[in-house]
């Protein structure tokens, strides 16, 4: 039997020790003690649901270093077995008075021929549990492989996203696999299968209760993801200590250097965490709005012991990932209308007044509920609206919008009514959170147009009528510096970019329109592992990079685009 010792991020831990009691075990070889969903479905090939040998099952089936004879394998469970979901059940194992309590058992699974794996984005296993029969079972361990493709290897999920978390994979060998536990009076322990067609498959053997392990803590989840608003914002990140042995465990809580977001981008409230007991305590965070344009960044949390427990450090580290709020920009508002801005034939000092919103990213955003407010109250509502990536939306006071590009509505309560001496213009997101928010001065002239930022997206808000390359009163669906059309940019909506590991070890970009692009790669930890231009379809090599999740940003002349990838180390 191999017996691998997992790595959940940095943290290199087993739970198993010396001197430890087995609460319970079942290794299948004379029986299964859980209950079953449905009763040995086997169709004698590659249908199945069963506690076996491998004799009764497919000649083909083939996992090594199991516990005994015999083990429990499901696949395919569309087929035979009638639903792609089954569970075991465990109930009511009796674990009172133990307090250092952990789950452990072994799982393998029968490789694919081209070794890539079988798994599909629905393919999951998890392990849940329920203390004293609350009604609430709370998962402890995962399995899946790639949530966005198909024919992927399955692994350890630490943090339940769907996702093979590349820190320790299956393979056809059985190999150890723990889980923290809590306490209680009773224990039951629920394993959902969900397997479709294709050969997806796991085995479990030696499924056992442990007490006597040492004290676990660690953060409840590895990452955050966060959009950045122009309010600060106050966060609260969670970490769990289980099997409490009478000493108080004391962490202490920094940020790492590898964390990319600057220092006055965040307040750690926290430094220090002491559990009494078993529980659950928060470390708090402030996160500032920043000056940065579109960036994504990396607050990297990391916490170590101080006191001489010898409790496990599970998640260790957590990383919260901030994605920049300019995404959104407000690029011309028109307070003081002399003429007809909306295109409709009739001149307006109310309906003429607009608002126009850039979406400045690679991907289309949808702003449904959201809401305009001037500095008396809420102006407009967005209903069934999505901004596509680099498009525009003009929001007027009223009237009939004629011949403007992009995106374009009126204002949902009837007006805006925008002050000529000045006044506040936010964007609120669907739960109220402040994502824009400008203060504009006076217009002592009609004759001085929009508030207009120069350059485009990025710039200072001016006055129209002072920009050199494109002098008008306003551009509503235009570019403020030359007056074309915004809409030129709407074709990164139609644009998918397929990023993807080659056979060399390259990484391959695919179905970039714009030659002139750069490329960024983050580790999961949010450290910048790599910058390079994509000048003339260039590939990244890979070949220093080991298996995991990675974040790739790319920006060209159209937009910026994110996407979450997993690398194979060769």
């Amino acid at each position: 039997m191999t017996k691998i010792t997992l790595f959940i991020l940095v943290c290199l831990t087993t739970f198993i020790v010396n001197a430890q009691t087995t609460v319970f075990q079942e290794n299948f070889e004379t029986g299964n003690s859980a209950t079953q969903s449905v009763e040995n479905c086997n169709d004698g090939d590659s249908d199945f649901f069963i506690r076996t040998n491998g004799s009764d099952i497919s000649s083909n089936y083939e996992v090594s270093d199991k516990e005994g004879d015999y083990f429990f394998a499901a696949q395919d469970l569309d087929g035979d077995c009638g639903n792609i979901t089954q569970t075991l059940l465990f109930d009511d194992i009796n674990i009172s008075g133990y307090t250092s309590l952990a789950l452990s058992l072994l799982a393998a699974e029968d490789q694919a021929d081209d070794g890539l794996g079988d798994w599909d984005p629905e393919d999951m296993v998890s392990i849940a549990v329920d203390y004293d029969n609350s009604g609430t079972f709370t998962k402890v361990l995962q399995f899946a492989a790639d949530n966005s493709a198909s024919n992927r290897t399955p692994g350890l999920d630490a943090d339940f996203d769907g996702t093979n978390d590349g820190t320790q994979n299956l393979t056809s060998a059985f190999a150890e696999f723990t889980a923290p536990l809590g306490t209680g009076t009773v224990m039951d322990v629920l394993i959902t299968f969900t397997l479709t067609s294709g050969e997806e498959d796991i085995a479990i053997d030696d499924f056992r209760i442990i007490d006597g392990v040492p004290p676990s803590v660690g953060f409840d989840t590895i990452t955050t993801n966060l959009e950045e608003t122009d309010a600060t914002q106050s966060i609260s990140i969670p970490v769990t200590l289980l099997g409490y042995s009478g000493s108080n465990v004391s962490l202490s809580v920094s940020v790492d250097g590898s964390s990319t977001a600057d220092a006055g981008d965040y307040t750690l409230n926290t430094s220090t965490l002491t559990f009494t007991g078993n529980g659950t305590q928060n470390i708090l965070v402030d996160i500032h709005d920043d000056a940065d344009t579109g960036e994504l960044e990396s607050l990297v949390l990391v916490m170590s012991e101080t006191t001489s427990t010898g409790s496990t450090l599970l998640k260790d580290t957590h990383t919260i990932f901030i994605q920049d709020d300019d995404f959104l920009v407000i690029n011309e508002v028109l307070t003081r209308p002399d003429s007809d801005a909306n295109g409709d034939g009739t001149s307006s000092s109310s309906e003429d007044e607009f608002i126009e919103i850039i979406n400045n990213s690679g991907s289309s955003i949808d702003i449904s509920n959201y809401e305009i407010h001037d500095g008396a109250e809420m102006r407009h509502v967005f209903l069934s609206t999505t901004i596509p990536a680099g498009g525009s939306i003009v929001i007027f006071g009223g009237g009939t919008p004629t011949g403007i590009s992009g995106l374009v509505q009126t204002a949902s309560t009837g007006s805006f009514a925008l002050n000529n001496g000045g006044d506040t213009v936010t964007l609120y997101n669907g739960v109220g959170d402040i994502l824009l928010q400008h203060v504009f001065g006076a217009t002592p002239n009609l004759s001085d147009g929009s508030f207009a930022r120069n350059p485009d997206i990025s710039g200072a808000f001016v006055f129209h009528t002072t920009i050199a390359t494109n002098p008008v009163k306003y551009s509503p669906g235009l570019f403020n510096a030359d007056g074309t059309t915004l809409s030129t940019k709407e074709n990164r909506i139609s644009q998918d970019l397929l990023i993807y590991q080659t056979k060399y070890n390259t990484l391959k970009v695919k179905g970039l329109e714009d030659s002139n692009a750069n490329l960024k790669m983050y580790s999961v930890l949010g450290k910048e592992i790599a910058s390079e231009s994509l000048l003339n379809n260039k590939e990244i090599d890979l070949t220093n990079l080991s298996t995991g999740i990675y974040f790739v940003r790319i920006q060209d002349n159209n937009g910026i685009y994110l996407k979450k990838i997993f690398l194979r180390g060769k």
